[in-house]
């Protein structure tokens, strides 16, 4: 019974912890700073890897990946500017100059060749929270298809306020 118990409690843990919202990666596309629900740079396994054994052990429901990329759009392209750990103090680079090397253009920015998907990118007020990964609505959402970090396809979605009808509202309505 003591077994059955603590199983019921790690598993509990476990499903509390997995239902945490996420930190979006940052992007700088057209000089606004949005967030990037989506993890690109977990789309070159060796890479992601590599960068993960140099993140620090600590731990953030809010951030499974360990970290928050920072990215930036310039000329239809998509290009990684940093990796940065979370903090207490905020954001701390990570320098990965050595493991980025092999995808830097010729002007030494990092060109994220390894990209094609479709990015879901946030902008303005959160309309709609979901304490889930990166369930949440947003004002202005785009769907950005990438392919091999060139920017094929972008599809724009500007959403209203959502207003949630309680169940006991409908009962209440019923007895009037």
């Amino acid at each position: 019974m003591k077994k059955m118990g603590i199983l019921i409690l790690l598993l509990a843990v476990c499903l509390k912890l997995s239902a945490t919202a996420q930190f979006g990666e940052r992007l700088v596309w057209n000089g606004d700073t949005m967030e990037i629900f989506s993890e690109p740079l977990s789309l070159n396994e060796k890479l992601y890897n590599q960068i993960q054994k140099r993140l620090p052990s600590t731990s953030c429901t809010a951030l499974w990946r360990g970290y928050i990329g920072e990215w930036s759009i310039q000329n239809d392209s998509l290009f990684l500017e940093s990796i940065n750990e979370f903090t207490i103090d905020g954001l701390k680079k990570i320098d990965v100059s050595d493991l980025v090397k092999n995808y830097q253009d010729n002007n030494g920015k990092v060109y994220a060749s390894w990209v094609s998907d479709t990015l879901r990118i946030v902008d303005g007020k959160c309309l709609h929270y979901v304490h889930m990964g990166w369930e949440s609505i947003y004002e202005n959402e785009y769907e950005m298809l990438v392919e091999n970090g060139v920017i094929k396809n972008i599809n724009a979605v500007q959403n209203a306020i959502i207003i949630e009808r309680k169940p006991e509202l409908k009962v209440m309505e019923l007895l009037n």
